[in-house]
């Protein structure tokens, strides 16, 4: 398999002779892609399989939890842990070392969270996050559940634990990622197709907003 670039920017990225090459198979619904430079190892969700699996060259695929929470995205906190957006628990919890689980986050304001999707850790250990309600719909989630917020929120996690929304004004906030310099924050919004562009200030308040990219 090899690549069909839309854009000569692409190969400033990828190099014009790499090749696509199958690791694994057998799974769901796979998210939330984690490399581990330090171990030489992949973390991945399966949404609908309910665990996280970890692949290496020499072990191949094994699972590292089990049961994930239906988990979707999955980052590293600034201490190495493994954190998670758990669809079916509608929480971003914390892998411990002797391997119990903590929850990070599950509510705002006093009402339970829609279905954490994805989180990304500044390096002081400011954590954001999106909430849209996709877990909410079976299969995706747990039957059920019924959203107790009436938006889909961006919210930050300051590292003594305060939840605070950041914008509300998304349809469906997906995937976020920080600039390298950790000024600027990108957010995709689904179903509007489109990346958003926030600055990011010192003490973490996020502002601007502008679309970066239109994808449709």
């Amino acid at each position: 398999m090899s690549f069909d670039a839309c854009s000569p920017r692409f190969w400033d990225l990828v190099p014009r002779d790499a090749a696509l090459e199958k690791i694994a198979d057998g799974f769901q619904f796979t998210e939330g892609p984690l490399w581990d430079a330090r171990e030489g190892c992949l973390t991945f969700s399966d949404i609908l399989g309910n665990r996280i699996y970890r692949w290496s060259p020499g072990d191949g695929v094994a699972v590292f939890r089990e049961p994930s929470g239906m988990s979707n995205g999955l980052t590293f906190n600034p201490d190495g842990r493994t954190c998670a957006c758990e669809h079916g628990n509608r929480r971003v919890s914390e892998t411990l070392p002797d391997g119990s689980v903590a929850t990070l986050v599950d509510r705002y304001d006093g009402k339970r969270l829609n279905s954490p999707n994805d989180l990304v850790f500044r390096s002081d250990g400011m954590l954001y996050l999106t909430d849209p309600p996709y877990g909410l719909t079976p299969p995706y989630g747990m039957e059920g559940q019924q959203a107790e917020l009436d938006f889909n929120g961006v919210y930050r996690r300051a590292p003594g634990g305060t939840l605070a929304l950041m914008s509300r004004d998304f349809d469906r906030p997906n995937g976020l990622a920080f600039s390298p310099d950790e000024k600027t924050l990108y957010i995709v919004d689904t179903p509007r197709q489109q990346v958003r562009a926030f600055q990011v200030a010192a003490n973490g308040d996020l502002s601007g907003g502008e679309v970066l990219a239109e994808l449709g």
